[in-house]
């Protein structure tokens, strides 16, 4: 059935009839040809096709109403109803590829236009089907069509796991977003991640909405330095320049202000600073890492 729903254009509706018809002019018997145990050019018998109707017939409109559509590769149609509402115990009368289902249908077939080409030994799914595996929804919801454990942890870090199988699922949600930006990323670089990943541009609303909800993202970052007040802006230049200085990764922070990460041990600081011809006054309490920095309390003039 999958070979003839590769033909149907995404968001165009068809009858069933029509798709039936088209299994049973190419090979009717596929499901059980020994079964019906007759000749080719015998199928096109009106009883027959009455029995096929309710057998093999039954099967394929099974598969339209159950796992293609719970999968959501096609929308269904009843007869007396809008295309786009269903019924319960009743057959469908049309149905509509979704642009999800020519999606997966697409890489199917692309799996196995490349699967003659394909060195017996290369197990890399990305290289087996040569297209990307990921399918971003404008509902947000993320599908990895195939095993992809790369495409899969370059998402979680921002993304909801909803299902990791043969076909993973994935949301993105405000609050993954954001968990992600906690993490060190930025808006840019994971709409990177999903345009490199996808097999299609991220949707506009797709875009938008993360782009807002980042907005809502705040933070600050704290740490502990030590700060250093120059007598002028020469020295504090002179300071910076000094090639044995320069493994404190000194910083300008104004003309005459210098900082240092408080990871430096600071009685080593003061030698480098002395041997440079600086004074050094230590104001305050210092307080450092234990067991590796000197400390410095009280006032030293």
């Amino acid at each position: 059935i999958a070979e003839h729903l590769q033909d149907c254009i995404p968001g165009q509706w068809y009858s069933v009839a029509s798709l039936l018809q088209k299994i049973w002019d190419k090979d009717p018997f596929e499901l059980r040809p020994v079964h019906y145990n007759i000749r080719r050019d015998s199928s096109k018998s009106s009883v027959l096709r009455s029995k096929w109707d309710s057998s093999e017939g039954e099967y394929y409109m099974g598969l339209l109403s159950s796992s293609l559509y719970e999968f959501g590769l096609v929308s269904l149609g009843y007869e007396g109803q809008e295309l786009s509402q269903t019924h319960e115990g009743k057959n469908p009368a049309a149905f509509m590829v979704t642009d999800l289902g020519s999606a997966v249908l697409s890489t199917q077939n692309k799996a196995k236009a490349t699967a003659h080409t394909t060195h017996p030994t290369d197990s890399s799914p990305s290289q087996a089907n040569g297209t990307r595996s990921l399918v971003l929804q404008p509902n947000f919801e993320l599908l990895l069509l195939h095993t992809d454990m790369p495409t899969l942890y370059s998402l979680l870090p921002f993304a909801q796991v909803d299902q990791v199988n043969m076909v993973s699922r994935l949301t993105l949600t405000r609050s993954s977003l954001l968990r992600g930006m906690e993490a060190g990323l930025d808006i840019e670089k994971i709409l990177h991640i999903l345009a490199e990943g996808s097999q299609k541009e991220v949707p506009q609303n797709v875009a938008y909405t993360l782009r807002d909800w980042v907005k809502q993202y705040k933070d600050v970052k704290i740490s502990q330095v030590m700060l250093f007040e120059v007598s002028s802006e020469a020295a504090a230049d002179e300071i910076l320049a000094s090639r044995n200085l320069q493994k404190y990764h000194l910083r300008k922070l104004g003309p005459t202000l210098l900082i240092a990460g408080n990871d430096i041990n600071l009685t080593d600081l003061r030698r480098a600073f002395e041997k440079e011809g600086v004074a050094v006054r230590i104001t305050g309490d210092i307080v450092a890492r234990p067991n590796r920095y000197a400390t410095a309390s009280s006032r030293y003039y």
